[in-house]
């Protein structure tokens, strides 16, 4: 195309490549917005997975904190139930340790003398007794007199102890026993050998051998046996120190009244 000449006379080709130049600007505007767009875009998208990135962590730092209080939850929760159980079964100790002392108090109001009366009775079965160890059977008794009126022995102590020394003396009833001791005759003292028959019958024999005697019950006092019973009452007092083997050994007893 020719330029074109105007009433003035100008030529418009600069116009014209001017306005070439405009347009071709025009042409590119959208190429540079479209990739603003998509570069803010991507900003926004990287930001936005940066905001969910964090948000996510903090989500899990949150679950994490939770599941933790969740199990010092569950941990007190069973420690409580334990201390509970606990205290219910001191409440249970407390009630019944009430009970019993309560019960101890009515027990040694009532005990006590029972014990009294049972060291009385034994300390007369004891005098009527056969007089074998009456140093040793004495001793016993004194120590259950004073046991009783000791307030720091409890009733169960004092009650066992009194049951102790019936079973020591029940036991005397059954077997037979040597022993050395003191005998008392004629206003004098002599050392000589004791042989028991359980409670049937309590003899001696003196040290040379050539007296022996048996407890009269019904006098209440020694009898000189005759001298056969001599090697009769060695020979027992040789079993009951099992220097010989178990035999049947002859006791010297009177024979029974006849009834009026």
């Amino acid at each position: 195309m020719l330029p074109a000449i105007t009433k003035s006379g100008l030529l418009s080709v600069p116009m014209l490549a001017v306005s070439l130049a405009a347009g071709q600007s025009l042409a590119d505007d959208p190429l540079d917005a479209a990739t603003r767009i998509r570069v803010e875009s991507q900003r926004e998208a990287a930001a936005s997975q940066a905001r969910i990135d964090e948000m996510s962590a903090e989500s899990a730092g949150l679950l994490e904190a939770y599941r933790e209080v969740q199990r010092e939850s569950d941990a007190l929760r069973a420690e409580n139930d334990v201390l509970q159980a606990r205290v219910e079964d001191q409440g249970r100790v407390a009630a019944d340790l009430a009970r019993e002392i309560r019960m101890a108090a009515v027990l040694r109001r009532e005990i006590e003398p029972l014990l009294a009366r049972k060291v009385d009775a034994l300390e007369r079965f004891v005098a009527l007794d056969l007089p074998f160890l009456p140093r040793e059977r004495g001793l016993r008794l004194d120590r259950l007199s004073a046991m009783l009126d000791d307030p720091k022995v409890t009733p169960a102590g004092k009650y066992r102890r009194v049951i102790e020394a019936y079973q020591v003396e029940t036991g005397y009833g059954r077997g037979v026993e040597a022993y050395s001791g003191k005998l008392a005759s004629d206003g004098a003292e002599r050392t000589v050998e004791f042989f028991r028959v359980g409670r049937i019958a309590l003899m001696y024999l003196t040290l040379d051998g050539r007296e022996s005697g048996l407890w009269d019950t019904e006098a209440g006092r020694w009898r000189e046996l005759p001298k056969r019973w001599n090697d009769r009452v060695a020979r027992g007092l040789r079993v009951a120190r099992h220097s010989l083997p178990p035999e049947l050994i002859p006791v010297p007893l009177r024979a029974p009244r006849d009834a009026p």
